[in-house]
């Protein structure tokens, strides 16, 4: 399998980059305090899934009630293919920073009305359908931060440092996981499990309100991206990106949505479906199950950048080759682990994969927006990114739930997540290496000796 970096080409800073300055080192910070708390409100829903699904479905079938919540969970993704679009359109047309500070409120309010909802108990049906609603929201303002952050970063970035600097600002995506678990964790030790379960569990929602209007407040100080004020000036902004990133760069937006596949069911097992599978599954008591995946998901934190400065030293497709084919290798004994019912398994098979996503994310995450050209980035990146999370990442926790009700084999999840990284296999080979290409051309466009270094 051909996954080596191009030999002709080079990813080291050439010797006239400028260091980076003052405003770049803002421009990071504000991308990663806006990725923590856009994903603290949107991810914060799957760390409290079990105790959603006792106050939004009836208590007659346990099983029903999970379901039905991963569902509503599921539908948060549909929108994120609208909303990436919308924004994305809106985002090579405006600007990339005017995006991002609409859709952390966005985010922020319907977070907030979560928190307010009254219960099935109080409203019957009229429960989940306002919870649905609320999801739908968080859902299209996810989909609007994914058009835009990532090409602000990116184009903002020093061209040796893009890998890095995508793996911070998406590290800063997975830590609201953590966070939102050891904030669950304290609820329930300092109020108790019957408080926390009566009605304190509504103060992380409450909380995500709160998170984004700083977050607005530290986004609103950070300024456009150079590449972007360049088409601008130089009138070069696309006047039709839909139909250009569709029709010029319908091969990239194809390979986004295929290679999105593993980080989508990979992420989301870690960071949003295995604490439900431990509790409801495996039958672990709820802090075991949540501190192991608290302490997973900051396993990524601390691993993506490092793996995104790999990615910059010996190009993305490297990464991501070996990423694949790890994360295949480790899922079954991850989920055999995770049979064990222990803290240490848990812990252990939660760990054993964010190795896995952390080294093809490096190279992954990356490698997405350098498929698309500046002038169609947010436009390319926000449909095909977000059509692939909703195909595969919003439907994972429910085809998994399922897979183990119908199968009545715990492990059966494992064979899911096999299975997209063995399709993925063939996806990685053929895209193009990108580290250290011009960001105004598309990457399908280089010439084929480029990329096979010849």
């Amino acid at each position: 399998m051909d996954i080596a970096a191009t030999p002709g080409q080079t990813t080291a800073a050439p010797e006239s980059e400028p260091g980076v300055t003052k405003q770049q080192k803002r421009l990071l910070r504000g991308a990663a305090v806006g990725q923590f708390v856009e994903w603290y409100d949107f991810l914060v829903y799957a760390s409290l899934a079990p105790v959603l699904a006792a106050n939004f479905f009836p208590a007659t079938n346990s099983t029903a009630a999970v379901l039905s919540i991963f569902a509503v969970y599921g539908a948060g993704f549909l929108m994120r293919p609208v909303g990436g679009i919308v924004c994305g359109v809106l985002g090579d047309r405006l600007g990339r920073r005017n995006i991002l500070s609409g859709t952390i409120l966005l985010m922020g309010g319907a977070t907030l009305i979560c928190g307010l909802l009254p219960t099935y108990a109080s409203i019957g049906l009229a429960a989940p359908a306002l919870l649905l609603l609320c999801r739908l929201t968080q859902g299209f303002a996810a989909g609007g931060e994914a058009s835009s952050m990532g090409p602000l970063v990116i184009e903002s970035a020093p061209p040796s440092k893009r890998g890095m600097w995508i793996g911070v600002a998406f590290a800063a995506s997975f830590l609201p996981s953590a966070f939102a678990g050891f904030f669950i964790l304290g609820l329930n030790g300092v109020f108790g499990v019957e408080a926390y379960n009566a009605g304190i569990w509504r103060v992380p929602f409450l909380l995500g309100g709160v998170l984004a209007v700083i977050g607005l407040i530290i986004r609103l100080k950070v300024e456009e991206s150079d590449e972007f004020r360049i088409l601008a000036e130089e009138g070069a902004l696309s006047e039709k990106p839909i139909r250009e990133a569709t029709t010029t760069h319908r091969k990239a937006i194809v390979y986004v949505c295929l290679v999105i596949s593993v980080l989508a069911v990979s992420a989301y097992t870690v960071h949003s479906y295995m604490f439900t599978f431990l509790v409801t599954t495996i039958k672990m008591a709820t802090i075991p199950a949540m501190l192991s995946t608290s302490i997973s998901v900051l396993g990524v934190v601390f691993l993506l950048p490092l793996c995104g400065k790999l990615a910059d030293k010996y190009g993305r497709r490297p990464l991501m080759g070996i990423g694949t084919i790890y994360l295949a290798v480790a899922a079954l004994p991850a989920y055999l682990l995770c049979t064990t019912g222990t803290f240490l398994g848990a812990l252990a098979a939660q760990l054993f994969l964010a190795v896995g996503i952390s080294i093809f994310g490096g190279g992954g995450y990356v490698a997405l927006y350098e498929l698309f050209p500046t002038s169609v980035r947010s436009t390319g990146i926000g449909l095909s990114y977000n059509l692939g999370y909703a195909i595969f990442g919003g439907t994972m926790p429910f085809i998994s739930q399922l897979l183990v009700e119908s199968t009545g084999s715990p492990l059966s999840p494992a064979f899911y997540l096999i299975a997209v990284c063995l399709a993925a296999i063939v996806v990685v080979k053929k895209i193009p290496e990108t580290a250290g290409n011009d960001l105004n051309n598309s990457a399908f466009s280089i010439p084929q000796e480029r990329t096979n270094g010849h």
